[in-house]
């Protein structure tokens, strides 16, 4: 499990192409575009981070954004927080087994606490938002 990680990606692949037709025309527009789709996504990792606190001190300091052109993703865990993926547990509630302290004689069962999946429901209007005011800018700008 160690080095695992949970992801939650937007497809906006029609804006890949897009995207590279900005950077045809002026690729000082695109790179303005491209952070401008970054910081897209910076709502959805605070409020993962927010979501994950109360539960777990390591994993809020994993969450990234990241992606291409055509996605945002917002991740968790990696080697220093492998529970992220079980807390996440598939953006559904319910528990996750794990053995006791690497004990693999001794299982128990613990409540899982979605934080990646609800924080992107809850940010995907604003996020729509933020990816049009983005598009436009930068047809303004050019």
């Amino acid at each position: 499990m160690a080095g695992r990680r949970g992801a939650w990606t937007v497809d906006v692949g029609s804006v890949g192409k897009l995207a590279a037709a900005f950077k045809v025309a002026s690729p000082s527009v695109a790179k303005s575009f491209r952070a401008s789709m970054r910081d897209a996504a910076d709502a959805t990792v605070k409020d993962a981070r927010q979501r994950i606190e109360p539960h777990s001190s390591k994993i809020g300091g994993t969450i990234r954004r990241g992606g291409s052109v055509g996605t945002l993703t917002v991740s968790a865990g990696g080697a220093k927080a492998p529970s992220a993926a079980p807390f996440e547990n598939g953006g559904e509630e319910g528990d996750f087994r794990h053995p006791v302290m690497g004990d693999m004689d001794v299982w128990v069962n613990q409540k899982a606490h979605p934080f990646l999946h609800p924080a992107a429901e809850a940010q995907s209007e604003a996020l729509a938002v933020k990816v049009d005011a983005a598009i436009d800018e930068a047809i303004k700008t050019l």
